[in-house]
């Protein structure tokens, strides 16, 4: 479902309804990236993060996962 500037593009928000109606019906929520440099002298209500803000606030969840490196575990008393 689309969401974030390219939906601003197209549909005046960034977050429709019906979008927002399709993630909550969802077992999960992937996001690619929602926003750019077009969009940033945007009035706050129509920018791309608001969408993101409105799609954690519908969710009630307050915060994402993004992609980590786990590192060899290191012996903090040896080096």
């Amino acid at each position: 479902m689309p969401m974030g500037g390219a939906t601003l593009d197209l549909t005046g928000v960034p977050l429709p309804e019906e979008s927002l109606s399709a993630a909550k019906e969802s077992d999960a929520v992937l996001l690619g990236a929602i926003g750019g440099y077009k969009w940033d002298n945007n009035e706050k209500h129509l920018k791309p993060e608001t969408g993101l803000l409105q799609l954690r606030e519908g969710l009630k969840v307050f915060a994402n996962l993004r992609p980590a490196t786990v590192l060899p575990q290191q012996n903090l008393f040896t080096g």
